[in-house]
């Protein structure tokens, strides 16, 4: 069982949903149970206090995830800090980032952390923008897939971009993980993967 405040530290996408299902959540979308923090600034965290004050809808506990916490702002983190420390009874904080050097030391400090060693992070490939729309629409053809897979697959992009932006920093790239961040926003917003898709590569 996870601790009340799991942070996975991880270089490559990490499959959190054998986790939720130790818990008793079998699916993260549409799931009233769990907030997905999926917009890292502090509006946002501070909504984490209203979805802890309502009993749980469906489940015995309650789970906030935030997937690549490294993208979350110094404000947004402080703001995080009481909430991880006392989680609550039957609430859970699951968190991920590709390393703990981009997180304040007393989120670190206050998670419990589990590190996942892998090697095949070199080998998966990073996905950018085709030179053509022919080859976009191509791209697209080949991505689209379930709503689930496709957030992951998305949020796996955004941790590998994010690493690629702290070696050779540059607009294009930091352009790009915003546009991947706001695609992860609209299928948790049940647009449809094509459409999310379509607008990730054509727009």
């Amino acid at each position: 069982m996870l601790f009340p405040s799991t942070l996975f530290i991880s270089s490559q996408p990490l499959d959190i949903l054998p986790h939720l299902q130790d818990l008793g959540h079998l699916t993260i979308l549409n799931n009233p149970d769990i907030l997905i923090i999926d917009d890292y600034k502090i509006e946002k965290i501070k909504e984490i206090n209203l979805f802890l004050a309502k009993a749980p809808y469906s489940h015995s506990s309650k789970i906030v995830f935030i997937e690549n916490a490294n993208l979350l702002g110094i404000e947004a983190q402080n703001a995080l800090l009481k909430n991880i420390e006392e989680p609550g009874d039957h609430n859970y904080f699951i968190l991920t980032s590709p390393n703990s050097s981009s997180l304040i030391p007393t989120i670190v400090s206050r998670c419990h952390l589990i590190k996942i060693i892998s090697d095949s992070i070199e080998n998966t490939p990073i996905l950018t923008p085709k030179a053509n729309i022919r080859e976009n629409l191509a791209l697209t053809d080949s991505l689209n897939s379930d709503a689930e897979s496709l957030l992951r697959y998305l949020k796996g992009q955004i941790s590998l971009h994010h690493q690629n932006l702290l070696k050779t920093p540059n607009q294009q790239t930091n352009k790009f993980i915003h546009q991947l961040i706001k695609a992860t926003q609209m299928i948790n917003s049940h647009v449809d993967t094509k459409s999310v898709l379509d607008f990730l590569l054509l727009s």
